[in-house]
């Protein structure tokens, strides 16, 4: 130990090590810092009237919008006489929704977000692993969007972190979100090995039947993403439940009668 160059490795080693220490520290402060900024302003946002008003008129035209549709889908139902309007209905009604959904959430999160209904594909050949496809997407995101998945779509849901959380978990849940999806070493992945260009943070909620508490019966995944975050466990996930039983409803009701078309169609008489 007299070699005085030893003396001058282990400080510089010492150095070293505190300023890694030093480093950690700070990056972990600034996250903290970030985060505590963030719900500071997702809070100041939710106070203020104009914005609680704006989501409960959004809302309300979804009701009004789901009232006219249950009125057309029920008197279809009713007269025994199925026509092909309802499919249409069904799908300006499915695209309303994701409208809504989008204006809602940019609201409330402060960011652009972006929104879509992914759904089982019903022409699956092999049930051992059921892919999912994009079936509406807000048209804000469509062009960049579509340009993308288009080409790797459809997929196993395997693919998709979170549909694979929401699928196999246990206990059953309907909600996962996250707004730190690179930082928090979730080891997020998805079908695009591109996802980060395109957002940091996102949430989905399962589009099933909103009373049971099984994985049977599951249409398809609600979901929202955008690039600030924003997303929480209380009031987006309350929203998004909404909105995803209003989706279930529709897609059940339209199957129902597509179901009746189709033995019409069989039987004339």
């Amino acid at each position: 130990m007299d070699d005085p160059s030893v003396w001058v490795i282990l400080i510089l080693v010492f150095v070293c090590v505190i300023l890694f220490y030093a480093v950690v520290h700070m990056i972990l402060l600034q996250r903290r810092t970030s985060r505590v900024k963030q719900k500071a302003l997702y809070e100041a946002r939710l106070n203020e009237g104009h914005g609680t008003f704006f989501i409960v008129s959004e809302l309300d035209h979804l009701f009004r919008l789901r009232t006219g549709l249950s009125d057309s889908l029920i008197d279809s139902a009713v007269n025994g006489k199925v026509d092909t309007d309802f499919q249409h209905e069904s799908t300006e009604f499915l695209q309303d929704a994701v409208e809504i959904l989008e204006r809602i959430l940019s609201k409330v999160t402060g960011g652009d977000c972006s929104v879509s209904v992914k759904l089982f594909t019903p022409d699956n050949v092999d049930l051992s692993k059921p892919l999912v496809q994009t079936f509406f997407r807000d048209l804000k995101s469509l062009r960049i969007r579509s340009e993308v998945y288009d080409i790797i779509e459809p997929f196993e849901y395997s693919k998709n972190a979170f549909f694979k959380q929401l699928m196999e978990d246990v206990p059953f849940k309907r909600y996962v979100f996250s707004n730190f999806l690179q930082e928090e070493g979730l080891g997020y992945y998805n079908q695009n090995n591109e996802w980060s260009k395109h957002f940091k943070a996102s949430a989905v909620h399962l589009i099933c039947d909103p009373n049971s508490e099984s994985q049977d019966g599951i249409f398809g995944f609600l979901c929202a993403d955008n690039k600030v975050g924003g997303f929480d466990a209380n009031v987006t996930r309350a929203i998004m439940s909404i909105v995803a039983s209003v989706v279930y409803y529709c897609i059940s009701a339209t199957s129902a009668l597509e179901l009746m078309q189709e033995v019409e169609n069989r039987d004339p008489s």
